[in-house]
């Protein structure tokens, strides 16, 4: 397909100059025989471990190939990314979502269409290692996913679902689509919540916004997809043998310290360069981070939905790109992170000292965690090792994002109580991203009664532990917030998106240039 022909009819193009420079790399990296166009085969390499199911590797690639020509253009990938990636951009990705489903591209999509859909997705997870009855996902249990999943989108039982009709449950019930999508969190039982919606023979109101996440959404294509599909998949795997470990010690009973460090390793399938291979995934003491996860309140289910690879393929039902998003880091340590799709949780990349420190105090973290409920110091959630062929161990934490909120942060400070080159510079004194320095802050904290003096002790305990651990180069995390500029900054958000289609328009229309037409379009 030329890169001249025109712009498909309501397409609307929203990547920043950031993320259209990713986005035109992460084709170049996919087009292996530097011909400007992904032929599908190069696609479904350049998906990886999600292109090991054929049949859902085909239904993807039929969303990009918009010409319907077995090929995908850079325009066209530009195309369906710039829709993907657009945390607000619902309706078109509804409509992208919809028309891959449609298979017959009749408009309407029936019961049998949806039915290959979902088993494409349940085999593409069984080929991705997630297997036996702790997972559930089967033929037969696609088979009882599609038609609950018909029955919530078709309510009034027309025998068919229209776009309209997907659009008004994805901007209504995303969350609602993406568990009954994927079997409902496990067992594939109808929750009591999925049967009073199904049983509503009426239309659905309101819209639910996005979560705002910090860095580079990570698709396939980029550098680390591969990477950030194994940490999903790792750590998926790996919730599910400590729920099997626990069912004989459930967490109340005793269980020895050794038990508790135990690690465990196992194998995690990968898809590299068209070849399937076995990696290597170490899970350093899940009973303990159980237990901590447990004690700070987080649902393994909701943690196992926001960091496994379900999120991606959940997130493909409603037309969008569900991966994490990677920031690299401002500090010394080079460190990678990436935030999951909800913003909840935070992986972070640590070299083998960090990981041998945390591993020394795990047990006394725990015990600090038991005694100071609130305590200040990072949740740790997890934490894990991958060994990548050809290039070495990958030890990984996942942690709590102290920044997940329903309020902007507008300022961000690491304080340590130093001034030596403690700011980061009046370049950057107005980005709301940059975390700031000591030299950085102008004002006081005013904290009143007794949450002061909670507050102080609290922090006085912390700094025990922490003495005692014999660790150092600490630091105080703060987020600030200001209820007055909320008003502005969503005007400001509004108007933006609606100029939004003029610029990312120009942009692309760029992009087509250099990457369509003849070979070597890519270069």
């Amino acid at each position: 397909m030329s890169g001249t022909q025109p712009k498909p009819a309501g397409a609307e193009w929203r990547l920043d100059s950031n993320a259209l420079e990713q986005a035109k790399r992460n084709f170049r990296q996919m087009d292996v025989d530097k011909d400007g166009r992904l032929s599908e085969s190069e696609f479904r390499s350049g998906l990886g471990m999600l292109g090991m199911d054929e049949s859902f590797a085909a239904i993807l690639f039929a969303a990009f190939d918009k010409g319907g020509d077995g090929y995908i253009d850079m325009r066209e990938f530009l195309a369906a990314m710039g829709v993907m990636l657009h945390p607000n951009d619902v309706k078109q990705q509804v409509s992208l979502a919809f028309d891959a489903y449609d298979l017959n591209k009749d408009g309407k999509l029936q019961l049998d269409e949806l039915k290959a859909v979902i088993k494409s997705i349940f085999s593409a997870m069984y080929s991705m290692g997630l297997q036996g009855a702790a997972f559930g996902y089967t033929e037969e249990s696609a088979e009882r996913t599609a038609e609950d999943l018909f029955a919530l989108l078709d309510p009034s039982k027309q025998g068919f679902v229209t776009k309209d009709d997907y659009e008004a449950l994805a901007t209504t019930h995303p969350e609602l689509i993406k568990q009954i999508g994927l079997g409902g969190g496990g067992g594939h039982q109808r929750s009591k919540r999925t049967s009073r919606v199904i049983g509503r023979n009426k239309r659905f109101s309101g819209l639910v916004p996005r979560a705002r996440k910090s860095g580079t959404t990570v698709s396939f294509g980029h550098e680390h997809w591969e990477l950030v599909v194994q940490m999903m998949l790792g750590i998926r795997i790996s919730l599910a043998r400590v729920a099997d470990a626990e069912e004989e010690q459930p967490l109340g009973a005793e269980v020895s310290p050794e038990a508790l460090l135990a690690t465990c390793t196992f194998s995690v399938p990968t898809h590299r360069k068209g070849r399937a291979q076995l990696i290597r995934f170490k899970d350093y003491a899940p009973r303990v981070f159980l237990r901590i996860r447990a004690l700070f309140g987080v649902s393994e289910a909701e943690y196992k939905l926001s960091l496994g690879p379900e999120q991606i393929l959940g997130e493909l039902l409603l037309g969008s790109m569900g991966s994490l998003s990677e920031l690299f880091s401002e500090g010394k340590s080079g460190a990678f992170f990436y935030y999951s799709n909800d913003g909840l949780y935070l992986i972070k990349t640590i070299p083998h000292r960090e990981a041998l420190s945390l591993g020394r105090m795990l047990l006394r973290y725990l015990a600090h965690v038991r005694a100071n409920p609130h305590t200040l110091l990072p949740r740790y959630y997890g934490f894990h090792r991958l060994q990548l062929p050809n290039a070495g161990k990958v030890h990984f934490v996942v942690m709590a994002n102290v920044f997940s909120t329903e309020r902007r942060i507008h300022e961000r400070y690491d304080l340590k109580g130093s001034y030596l080159g403690r700011t980061v510079g009046a370049a950057n004194a107005d980005d709301t991203d940059v975390v700031r320095k000591d030299l950085d802050l102008k004002r006081q904290f005013y904290i009143g009664g007794t949450r002061r003096d909670a507050l102080i002790e609290q922090m006085r305990r912390d700094l025990a532990f922490l003495r005692e651990a014999g660790t150092m180069d600490y630091s105080l995390l703060c987020g600030v917030h200001y209820p007055r500029r909320e008003e502005e900054e969503r005007e400001n958000d509004a108007a933006h998106d609606a100029e939004g289609d003029e610029r990312g328009s120009c942009g692309v229309d760029g992009a087509a240039a250099d990457g369509g037409g003849g070979g070597g379009g890519g270069g």
